[in-house]
């Protein structure tokens, strides 16, 4: 009987050790439904209007006298007119920004970031490649170096910051 006793304790001893095996080197999944959530953000809060500008930093000045606010100012008067809605097809309409086309496609990248395409499917360089999404905020953003004329000196003034764009919900 001591036999089958021990027998039966190392079966179930070898049982639970193989069935508790570390799976931490198992790669997680990504998350498809995160993706979808914030596709159905960007589809469902369209049309995006321009809602702030955060200058981050001046790049160079070459003698301009403008303040931050003031180049912050120039860099919110350059969006202030944007109107971006996105389609369930991967489409795109924008209105009030010469540099993008009128029409364009779009995408996620692997981040959930909204990406701009060219109409061969290839990603578009930055600024105008990726916006970024946040889901608890309901806002796409995107942050791009932009390079404007002093309108008092004409110099040339060279800048980033950050466009937020507020959705219809």
């Amino acid at each position: 009987m001591g036999f089958f006793r021990n027998f039966s304790i190392a079966f179930w001893l070898l049982f639970l050790i193989v069935s508790c095996s570390d799976d931490s080197g198992d790669t997680p999944e990504p998350q498809p439904e995160t993706d979808q959530r914030q596709a159905n953000l960007v589809i469902d809060g369209s049309p995006w209007t321009f809602d702030q500008y955060v200058l981050l930093n001046v790049l160079e000045r070459n003698g301009s006298a403008l303040t931050d606010q003031e180049i912050a100012d120039l860099g919110a008067a350059a969006y202030g007119e944007v109107v971006l809605t996105f389609n369930a097809n991967g489409s795109g309409t924008e209105t009030g920004f010469d540099p993008i086309p009128s029409n364009f496609f779009w995408d996620l990248d692997s981040s959930g970031n909204v990406i701009f395409l060219d109409n061969a499917g290839n990603a578009l360089e930055p600024p105008l490649g990726s916006f970024q999404v946040n889901l608890s905020q309901q806002r796409v953003s995107f942050t791009a170096e932009r390079t404007e004329e002093d309108p008092q000196t004409t110099m040339e003034i060279r800048y980033s910051g950050r466009a937020d764009f507020t959705g219809e919900f």
